[in-house]
């Protein structure tokens, strides 16, 4: 019987290189998607039976909704073509502490630069969509902050392309200026949202905020009349500070502002962000702030949920 040394210098060089991806994985563990019974995902009965193999993964048959599934259904991972090994290294890759270029990743994992664009797509609509519920308490500060409005990938009849980077034709704020609202409490839950362009409104403050702040808050602010409308409908206490200025005793926007300075030094790592795509890498950067880059979470409790 020959010891694990031998036995990895017989393996072809394929073979080593998905025995590494297997070991580099294995935190990401599919079996705890029904560790309280196997269920169906569309009509959520117990009244299940297994059947057969499809792509190395045990089928299921449900005696109800008369459906077939397995453990990936209904998530981003069902009907893929691509081993679910590539998928979990794509995983630890895109959420690396530096993580790797599209092009990068395309290559190591040797997936094309288009199926590594969606992927990465898919996996942030899937945050965008299940981890951006924060609903904020205690005292709360809120404020907007803006990035260059781009249409990165997109052909607009009449519209000049800009160089990556460059920066507003006009002063101050204006159509080519995206803003982001951004609302933190001090337990460092957050809501942040892409509101429109400009000046914030009323209506965009609601459309965010509303329902999302407990009634007992503090909200604190700078003058913008938006917020006082706001906090006014939604029955909140309101600090406003005129030109952001701290009032002590806790009472400053320093904790957003500081959001705000790490958001934009994230966005800077990458080479321009289509404004269409600008709420997917916020919940991206709010997963970073919150978990760490938890893959084990990330695939357990988000992906497989």
């Amino acid at each position: 019987m020959c010891n694990i040394e031998e036995f990895v210098k017989l393996l072809s060089r394929e073979e080593k290189k998905h025995l590494i991806q297997l070991l580099s994985v294995d935190d990401m563990n599919e079996s705890g998607r029904f560790e309280n019974g196997n269920y169906c995902p569309y009509c959520h009965t117990k009244h299940v039976i297994k059947k057969g193999i499809i792509r190395k993964h045990q089928r299921f048959y449900c005696l109800e909704c008369k459906k077939y599934y397995t453990v990936y259904a209904k998530t981003i991972l069902n009907y893929t073509k691509k081993d679910i090994v590539i998928w979990k290294n794509y995983i630890k890759m895109m959420f690396a502490p530096k993580p790797k270029t599209l092009k990068q990743v395309a290559q190591e994992l040797s997936i094309c630069y288009k199926t590594a664009f969606n992927w990465r797509h898919k996996i942030l609509k899937m945050l965008n969509e299940k981890f951006m519920n924060d609903n904020l308490k205690g005292i709360v500060e809120a404020d907007e902050t803006f990035i260059l409005t781009s249409h990165k990938g997109q052909h607009i009849t009449g519209v000049k392309a800009r160089k990556r980077g460059g920066s507003s034709k006009y002063r101050g704020l204006s159509h080519e200026q995206t803003g982001v609202l951004v609302a933190v409490d001090r337990n460092k839950d957050v809501v942040s949202e892409v509101y429109g362009t400009g000046k914030i409104s009323d209506v965009q403050v609601v459309k965010v905020l509303s329902n999302r702040i407990d009634k007992e808050s503090l909200l604190i602010t700078d003058g913008c009349t938006a917020y006082k409308n706001f906090a006014w409908v939604e029955n909140l206490k309101l600090k406003q500070l005129k030109a952001g200025k701290s009032q002590g005793n806790g009472i400053h926007l320093n904790t957003v502002n500081s959001y705000h300075s790490r958001l934009k030094r994230f966005l800077g790592l990458f080479n321009g962000i289509s404004t269409k795509y600008l709420n997917h890498y916020l919940a991206w950067f709010k997963f970073i702030q919150q978990k760490n880059n938890d893959c084990n979470f990330l695939f357990n409790n988000l992906i497989l949920q």
